[in-house]
C-alpha cells in the first residue's frame, strides 16, 4: 500500500480502487451533550430550574475532528456508538461538519454515552457527568493498521489504551504524525507518550503526572517522555509550549464566557488544523486559543465552534489592540515601540 504524490490517495494495488488519505483520522470516545445552563449550582437537596438546553454531539476527539473539518480539512472518526437513536445522532452531528465516519463500529449492545453538563451563568464553568456503558470501548480488534494510516495526522484522547498505543505505533512507524490529547492521567500512559510527537494536556493531568510544578518547567519535562513538542494548557491563563529547546508561553484571549464546555476539544482541533496547513507552532497555538476563546462565548460544545471567517476577524482585531495597547505603553516609557514581529 503506497500513497499517490498526486492525489494523496492510497493505491492498493494495479486493479485496486484508491483509498482516500484524511488530514486527520481520529480516535476516541464520543458522547451525546446535554447542556443545561444554570443561574447557579444547586445545592444538596435543592431543585432549580435550567435557563437554557440543548443537547449536541460530543466527546474531545469528535469535537476536535468536526472543528477542524468545519474550516476545510478532511477528517475522519474511529470509534464506538450503540445502535440506539443517540448513535445516529452523534453520526448525522458529525457528518454535518463533514467528518467521514464510516470507520465507526455500531454495538447491538449498551448505550450511546451521554453526559450531563450543568454551566453556571456568568462564570461560564461546568461540571460534566459521564453516563457511559461499561463494555462499549472501542476493542483492539476492531480497529485496523490501514484505517489508522489513511490520515496524516492521528489525533487520539488515550482513553482507550490498548488501542491508543497500538495505533500510535502504527502511526510513528509509518512516518505520520500524532497528536495527543491528555486530560487526566490514565494507564499506561507513559508508554502511549513515547509515540506521541504532539502531546498537548491539561494542567489537571500535569498535577496527576508530577505533582504542583511550574507549567513552563512541567512542559519541558513531559519532552523526557518522548514527543517532540509538549503543550500545557491552562485555561485564562493560556497554554505554554516546549519544543526543541524552545519554551514559550501563548496567553489567552479574553472574551465574556457563556460556556467553557469543549473549549480545549476545539483549542484541540485549531492545533490540528494548523499542522495540517504546516504552520510553525507560534502561530498553531495562537489560532487554537483564538478559537478556543471564541467557542466560550457560545452554548454548548460543537454548537460553539466558530467559523473559519471569525476566527480569522478575531486575531485580526487582537492584533490591532496589541498594537495600539504596545504604542500607549511606549508613550509612557517615553520611548518608541519596537517593529512588531508578525
Amino acid at each position: 500500500m503506497r500513497p499517490s504524490k498526486s492525489t494523496g490517495e492510497v493505491t492498493r494495488g494495479k486493479d485496486a480502487a484508491p483509498v482516500r488519505l484524511f488530514d486527520c483520522v481520529g480516535i476516541g470516545v464520543c458522547a451525546v451533550d446535554h447542556v443545561s445552563l444554570l443561574e447557579r449550582y444547586p445545592h444538596a437537596n435543592e431543585k432549580t430550574e435550567a435557563l437554557a438546553y440543548t443537547v449536541q454531539g460530543g466527546g474531545p476527539v469528535p469535537t476536535a475532528l468536526a472543528t477542524a473539518a468545519r474550516w476545510g480539512a478532511s477528517c475522519a472518526y474511529i470509534g464506538k456508538v450503540a445502535k440506539d437513536a443517540e448513535g445516529d445522532f452523534v453520526l448525522t452531528q458529525l457528518a454535518r461538519f463533514g467528518v467521514d465516519t464510516s470507520m465507526v463500529v455500531r454495538s447491538p449492545r449498551g448505550f450511546t454515552p451521554r453526559a450531563m453538563i450543568w454551566v453556571e451563568q456568568g462564570t461560564g464553568q461546568r461540571t460534566v457527568v459521564l453516563n457511559r456503558p461499561a463494555g462499549l470501548g472501542l476493542r483492539l480488534r476492531e480497529v485496523r493498521r490501514t484505517q489508522v494510516l489513511r490520515g496524516r495526522i492521528l489525533h487520539l484522547d488515550g482513553r482507550e489504551s490498548k488501542v491508543a498505543i497500538a495505533a500510535a505505533r502504527w502511526a510513528r512507524r509509518a512516518g505520520r504524525t500524532v497528536v495527543c490529547d491528555l486530560g487526566s492521567l490514565r494507564d499506561n500512559t507513559e508508554l502511549l507518550l513515547q509515540y506521541v510527537d504532539y502531546a498537548v494536556v491539561s494542567t489537571t493531568f500535569v498535577r496527576q503526572l508530577f505533582g504542583d510544578c511550574d507549567l513552563a518547567l512541567a512542559a519541558q519535562r513531559l519532552l523526557d517522555f518522548g514527543p517532540r513538542a509538549a503543550v500545557v494548557t491552562a485555561g485564562e491563563q493560556g497554554c505554554w509550549c516546549a519544543s526543541n529547546g524552545r519554551l514559550f508561553h501563548q496567553p489567552a484571549f479574553a472574551v465574556t464566557a457563556v460556556d467553557t464546555t469543549g473549549a480545549g476539544d476545539v483549542f484541540h482541533g485549531g492545533f490540528i488544523f494548523g499542522l495540517s496547513r504546516g504552520w510553525e507552532l507560534p502561530r498553531v497555538l495562537r489560532w487554537a486559543s483564538a478559537a478556543a476563546a471564541l467557542k466560550c462565548t457560545k452554548l454548548g460544545g460543537q454548537a460553539g465552534i466558530p467559523t473559519l471567517a471569525e476566527v480569522k476577524k478575531f486575531l485580526v482585531e487582537a492584533e490591532r489592540r496589541e498594537i495600539v495597547e504596545a504604542h500607549q505603553l511606549a508613550g509612557k516609557a517615553g520611548r518608541e515601540p519596537l517593529p512588531s514581529a508578525r
